[in-house]
């Protein structure tokens, strides 16, 4: 069997677990069965490894579960940083100007801006921003505003 080349998935976890919890299989025998590198295996077996109670006694057990959720922080470190950086003034006027909030707080939908329209806004107010609009928009996908959640809060929006 060829050696795959991809992060583990949540059902190889899965089948980790239960071989080396339940089958008590070795490292370089999991790995010839799932056909990943047998390195892997221990670094996988690594990061799940915790220490089990039984009450008497206690053993090194894999969880999945555990597995998992490490993986998936992990991989939110990556990409690169965001080009607004933690300029939050900037996005917070961004927001503000984008939702339609006046100057007493409240908000006038019928005043808000269109991200363009809010980029200009916070240039000529002296706010030294260098995102694009096509990035302002990416950065309200990704969730990056605090009260901004969608382009269906944005005027005009086309589905």
């Amino acid at each position: 069997m060829a050696k795959k080349q991809h992060y583990m998935t949540m059902d190889e976890r899965r089948t980790l677990e239960i071989l080396y919890n339940e089958e008590k299989l070795k490292a370089p025998q999991i790995a010839r069965r799932l056909g990943f590198c047998r390195q892997t295996i221990y670094n996988e077996l690594e990061v799940g490894m915790y220490e089990h109670d039984f009450g008497y006694y206690s053993r090194k057990r894999y969880s999945a579960d555990k597995a998992q959720q490490i993986h998936d922080y992990n991989q939110t470190a990556k990409g690169r940083p965001l080009k607004i950086g933690n300029n939050r003034a900037c996005a917070d006027f961004l927001e503000k100007k984008m939702l339609g909030v006046q100057d007493n707080g409240k908000t006038d939908r019928r005043k808000r801006y269109s991200p363009a329209a809010a980029l200009a806004a916070a240039r000529k107010e002296g706010f030294g921003v260098s995102v694009c609009v096509t990035t302002l928009y990416s950065y309200i996908d990704k969730r990056i505003f605090r009260k901004l959640t969608s382009k269906e809060d944005l005027p005009l929006c086309k589905k």
